[in-house]
């Protein structure tokens, strides 16, 4: 009949409405994919509307992503996204910084306190990482970074001082 017939017809349409705001109107990334925690950025930046960001590094540590990106206005960030039991990833922090400036993040995993450091926009050898506490000689830890993937470390006391220094290949640091 043709009630029977407008009523397929109109619970066909409510379907495909339903299906296309589920696949598009969901605004909210799982962060499983860099573009993904790209899409994350991109929400968490209230400070800049329009300014998107670009992932161009990133460390998996552990159940976390740690992802050094810059933006279209001049900016940098280090952002530590976390796993979530469904294998999605929540942006857990980010600091923010001009786009030449070296980025420090912490993070806790295991109730231990990591440090995460990443250079934008350059091509380093290596970093030196130089840690002081109140009780002990300066610790100088060096590290590869030819891929320039941001670097985690256990920080070695409560309280400390940090000095991070990137170099090219002659050696010669970034400043």
């Amino acid at each position: 009949s043709a009630v029977m017939q407008k009523r397929m017809l109109s619970l066909l349409c409510l379907f495909l409405f339903s299906a296309f705001c589920l696949t598009t109107c969901q605004g909210t990334s799982d962060g499983a994919t860099l573009e993904g925690r790209e899409i994350l950025l991109n929400e968490r930046d209230f400070t800049n509307p329009g300014e998107n960001w670009n992932i161009l590094s990133e460390t998996d540590f552990a159940e976390y992503i740690i992802s050094g990106a810059v933006s279209t206005a001049g900016r940098s960030t280090l952002a530590v996204f976390e796993k979530q039991p469904d294998n999605t990833y929540i942006l857990q922090s980010c600091v923010y910084e001009t786009e030449n400036a070296v980025l420090h993040n912490q993070f806790y995993l295991e109730q231990e306190l990591y440090d995460c450091f990443w250079l934008p926009n350059a091509s380093p050898a290596y970093a030196e990482i130089t840690y002081t506490t109140a009780d002990t000689p300066p610790v100088v830890l060096t590290f590869d970074t030819k891929e320039n993937a941001p670097i985690c470390q256990t920080i070695p006391a409560q309280e400390y001082s940090i000095e991070t220094v990137y170099y090219d290949a002659k050696g010669n640091p970034y400043v």
